[in-house]
């Protein structure tokens, strides 16, 4: 199959994927919640790296008051002194990166769902050399199927429109969103109480820790 074949059907392809109407709003409420949900995981690590933090720069103060009583010596403050820095460095490289992760992972997803929601138009618009672009950022491969006599082409997309394109995705939005309006339009995944059955809690509890993995695994 030519080329130019497969270009001719690369708008159809993007028109079925624009992540319009209510199950789009659906699917990216789903992963910004996946992604605070994740973020609320992480937090007893990042509790317990400022604890260490804390904890070494404690005992850094508490050497500087030992020197100034004459309790150790300049040379023993230093040799510990220069231990405690290390260690130090260490802890607040880790937490720098956990930061800097958590502000990285949301603007891509944020950017993601933008593209998501609008590449049906964008690429429409775009000249040849940018649509060449947009697929490189959508697609690993696109596979060229043969069915019924006719041509048709499958995506294998990147990161993160793996996950934001899956059908997994999109039913886990689904099945969410009717549980919230089954359930007064709210849900709490770790709640237990007169709107939250242990099945739906443990079902919509498993849901969220999914996307979760899978946000975390690949944005």
């Amino acid at each position: 199959m030519l080329i130019e074949a497969v270009e001719d059907k690369m708008p159809k392809l993007y028109a079925r994927l624009s992540l319009g109407g209510e199950l789009g709003r659906q699917i990216e409420r789903l992963l910004c919640e996946g992604l605070q949900l994740l973020r609320k995981d992480d937090r007893e690590t990042r509790d317990q790296l400022q604890a260490t933090r804390d904890g070494i720069e404690k005992k850094q103060r508490k050497l500087l008051e030992a020197h100034y009583n004459d309790a150790i010596s300049m040379e023993i403050l230093r040799e510990e002194q220069q231990a405690l820095n290390t260690q130090l460095v260490a802890v607040k490289r880790d937490l720098e990166l956990f930061e800097a992760d958590d502000r990285d992972t949301e603007q891509i997803l944020s950017q993601a769902l933008d593209f998501a929601e609008n590449c049906f138009q964008m690429y429409a618009r775009a000249p040849e050399h940018l649509k060449r672009i947009f697929n490189q950022v959508f697609f690993e491969k696109v596979l060229v199927v043969q069915d019924d006599h006719e041509y048709k082409v499958e995506p294998a997309f990147k990161a993160p429109f793996d996950v934001i394109f899956s059908p997994l995705t999109a039913s886990l939005a689904t099945q969410v969103t009717r549980l919230r309006s089954t359930h007064f339009l709210s849900y709490n995944p770790r709640a237990r109480g007169k709107h939250n059955s242990p099945s739906m809690t443990t079902g919509c509890a498993w849901m969220f820790s999914t996307m979760a993995r899978l946000l975390r695994s690949k944005v």
